[in-house]
């Protein structure tokens, strides 16, 4: 088969398109040929040997979110059928330990990543278990369902389990065009909450509010932003703020702009996440940090859901061939794409 194999770490350089033995699947696990599959901030953590990526090995394949059609199953692997159309959950929780004992998958202390603990959707082919697949709904394609595995499902948990967002609500989104973000707009919205959009230009912006935010900031320019966000709420601030870069610059205004007993969300750390905590700030204004990285099988069932509804759509910046996956890791490391980069191996 074609695939796309880090060779070297470093860069998206260390990428070459050549030929790979096919995989051959295990038992309970089913053959895959892949028709979509997006470039992610994780995939940089393992071109960069960071953070979860270290602990791939070159040579690899990475892409945590294939979606395509089924053409093989090993033994066991009942729950499908050779011909469905599948998209993977990135996330592959052991179902062993204390918190998938107790319901709590998201929070698996022992989870394994596709594209990164194994080989992922950067092949024609890719072997996984059949666990992980979910078949896709109908009314979306593989570009949509590929799309929105990786974000959507985390920021259902994110949102509605962790930070509880309600009506009641005002919602600061932060990076609000990215596919993290985008996903918090649509999300809030959908569930009655105002969303204040942030991002870093007027293009950025633009998309947010096409997607339903109610209002826009530019946060290219840290200075005075919690200001912004507050004019837009009477003085009070927002009573959330989902934060998914962990700007150390920015970080100050987006605690800057909360409300009394306010709470931050976040799911990610696109701009390194080493920030600088007020404790003091925290608990005379008693505001509250609330993490999330994963989410249930029921969840991504419900994610998928409301793709296939138009409830949420993933923003979609750019649909390549598997041969610029350079170029694509190129455009998501400058940050020129709004939403997710796919890539297809059509043809």
């Amino acid at each position: 088969m074609r695939a796309a194999v880090l060779e070297r770490f470093g860069s998206p350089d260390g990428y070459t398109v050549r030929d790979w033995p096919e995989p051959v699947p295990g038992p309970g696990e089913a053959l895959v040929r892949v028709r979509a599959v997006c470039v992610n901030r994780t995939d940089v953590h393992v071109i960069e040997r960071t953070n979860i990526g270290r602990f791939a090995e070159v040579p690899h394949i990475g892409g945590l979110d294939p979606a395509g059609v089924v053409v093989g199953l090993g033994d066991g692997a009942s729950d499908l059928a050779i011909g469905d159309r599948v998209v993977a959950r990135p996330m592959i929780p052991d179902l062993e330990c204390r918190f998938c004992r107790a319901g709590k998958e998201a929070g698996c202390e022992r989870p394994r990543y596709i594209g990164v603990h194994r080989p992922g959707g950067f092949g024609e082919l890719v072997a996984l278990p059949a666990r992980a697949l979910f078949r896709i709904p109908d009314g979306i394609d593989e570009t949509v369902a590929s799309a929105a595995a990786h974000s959507i499902p985390v920021v259902l948990h994110l949102v509605e389990v962790v930070g509880q967002v309600t009506a009641d609500d005002s919602v600061l989104v932060v990076g609000a065009a990215g596919g993290l973000g985008s996903a918090t707009v649509q999300l809030a919205r959908s569930l009655g909450a105002r969303v204040i959009a942030a991002g870093a230009s007027d293009e950025r912006l633009a998309a947010a509010l096409e997607l339903g935010a109610d209002a826009g900031v530019r946060s290219d320019d840290p200075s005075g932003f919690a200001e912004r966000v507050r004019a837009l709420t009477d003085g009070r601030g927002v009573t959330v703020a989902v934060d998914n870069a962990g700007d150390p610059v920015l970080w100050p205004e987006i605690v800057g702009a909360l409300d009394r007993g306010g709470r931050i969300l976040t799911c990610g750390a696109h701009a390194g996440g080493r920030v600088t905590l007020d404790l003091s700030l925290f608990y005379r204004l008693q505001l509250r940090l609330l993490t999330a990285s994963g989410s249930s099988a029921d969840e991504f069932r419900r994610a998928m859901a409301l793709v296939a509804t138009g409830a949420i759509r993933p923003l979609i910046a750019g649909i390549r061939p598997i041969a610029d996956i350079r170029g694509a890791f190129g455009d998501l490391l400058a940050r020129r794409n709004l939403g997710k980069l796919v890539l297809r191996f059509d043809g």
